[in-house]
């Protein structure tokens, strides 16, 4: 029986950040039929993602497959909510640096719709720009939207956890970080003390059996070069080593 592992990247990540860790992780490990790359429009919901990610795979997962999924950020999101409607069937499904539970940059976007001077100006400006680009890349508003505290709260109660797949999640945590996420560092920093990879918290990027933290920023864990000199190549192939038995032995 073929075992064909799903990478999904997370919100504003083109396919082409886990490449190279996807040929890495085919060439290594054998008992891997295919190794693919999906994501959609990177700057989409998650609905609209999910759908465009369907057609993408069309022909190359199979309900008799064995099937892996992994999905960075909102990526987890994804998987989860196209593993909870049954559009997937993984026998894993592993979540790495998602915020399960919302992220606080998410909610300085959504205060422009609230009185307070300073975050709706800062709102107001970045909801202007996002629209530009979201609309230059046929994106729609609702994915930052959809990564508030609140919203998480309720897709956890709506798109609830299959049985027969395995949650596994991981977190990144770093106190330096890439120079692109040094601004998000300082704005969730005045918000929490908690650990973080510059975007998502430590209790956030809990789902499932939670496997442990890595030493990384959010798109170190992805392959960006960042100051913590991480090998991204070498953690994707342990995620999937960690659960090779469950295939190897049935093979």
């Amino acid at each position: 029986m073929a075992v064909k592992a799903l990478l999904i990247p997370g919100f504003a990540e083109p396919k082409r950040v886990w490449f190279d860790e996807a040929r890495f992780v085919a060439q290594q490990l054998t008992w891997i039929d295919e190794v693919i790359v999906s994501g959609g429009n990177p700057l989409g919901s998650y609905q609209q993602r999910a759908e465009e990610i369907l057609v993408e795979i069309e022909g190359r997962i199979k309900p008799e497959n064995q099937l892996i999924v992994v999905g960075h950020s909102f990526g987890g999101i994804i998987a989860r909510y196209m593993t909870s409607l049954g559009y997937l069937q993984p026998r894993y499904l592993v979540t790495i640096a998602t915020p399960h539970r919302g992220i606080q940059h998410a909610e300085v976007y959504a205060r422009s719709a609230r009185d307070r001077i300073g975050p709706v100006l800062i709102s107001w400006m970045f909801r202007r720009l996002y629209r530009f680009i979201a609309s230059c890349f046929g994106a729609d508003e609702e994915a930052l939207f959809q990564l508030t505290i609140e919203e998480m709260r309720k897709f956890n109660e709506e798109y609830e956890d299959v049985e027969s797949t395995t949650y596994l999640s991981y977190a990144c945590v770093a106190e330096q970080v890439g120079t692109l996420l040094r601004i998000p560092q300082l704005l969730l920093s005045a918000d929490t003390f908690e650990p973080n990879d510059s975007i998502i918290t430590l209790e956030s990027a809990k789902w499932g059996r939670f496997m442990g933290m890595v030493s990384c920023d959010h798109l170190e864990v992805v392959g960006s070069r960042g100051p913590n000199n991480f090998d991204s190549d070498q953690f994707l192939l342990s995620v999937f080593e960690l659960i090779r038995d469950d295939f190897v032995t049935e093979t």
